[in-house]
């Protein structure tokens, strides 16, 4: 029998004997040549990633990551967004390729920034700053391991300067109608 193994949120596949007492870890699993992962779920190898400037349209974009299709983890709706945010920068923002990357986080992070995507073109004043500091963090986050992210700080920087802004101007509003009314008052007070 054969199980998967979870070993530094790395996704491997042991077959059932081959990992010898005392071995490493590590030289097991970098001596197992062909075998199955179970974590992939239909990925596909890819030989000769194309360059993000070679991809003309979306049915030519594929989810690459150390040379594996991950498009079958990705909605065909994210992967489209995924795309047109990929298409902005003229680049891939998941250019990873340190060996044993888990590709279902990898996944995920490419889900989890279209979602933040979505979430600041949907922004309004009324988006909390807290909302807004989170998607930061989440995205300061992705970038610690590669996700070119950083275009999306900066968009989320300038909604919370701008938020800020609004409630500076929303608080002096306020202060000049109350200082309007107290104005008011005190001219039309009785001598």
């Amino acid at each position: 029998m054969t199980e998967p193994c979870m070993h530094n949120f790395f996704c491997y596949y042991i077959p059932e004997g081959l990992l010898v007492e005392g071995d490493a870890i590590e030289e097991n699993i970098l001596g197992i040549e062909d075998a199955a992962d179970p974590c992939l779920n239909g990925g596909r190898y890819i030989e000769n990633v194309v360059e993000f400037s070679q991809v003309k349209s979306f049915e030519d974009f594929n989810v690459v990551v150390n040379n594996l299709d991950i498009d079958s983890k990705i909605s065909e709706d994210t992967r489209l967004k995924y795309y047109e945010l990929c298409r902005s920068r003229n680049a891939y923002l998941h250019e990873l390729e340190e060996p044993g990357l888990n590709y279902t986080l990898i996944a995920g992070s490419i889900i989890e920034t279209v979602k933040i995507a979505d979430g600041i073109k949907g922004a309004t004043l009324a988006t909390g700053r807290d909302v807004l500091e989170e998607w930061d963090r989440i995205l300061r986050g992705m970038g610690y391991f590669g996700m070119e992210v950083g275009f999306l700080r900066a968009r989320i920087s300038e909604l919370i300067r701008l938020r800020e802004a609004a409630e500076t101007v929303a608080r002096k509003e306020k202060d000049k109608a109350t200082a309007e009314e107290i104005f008011k008052n005190v001219a039309s007070a009785d001598w």
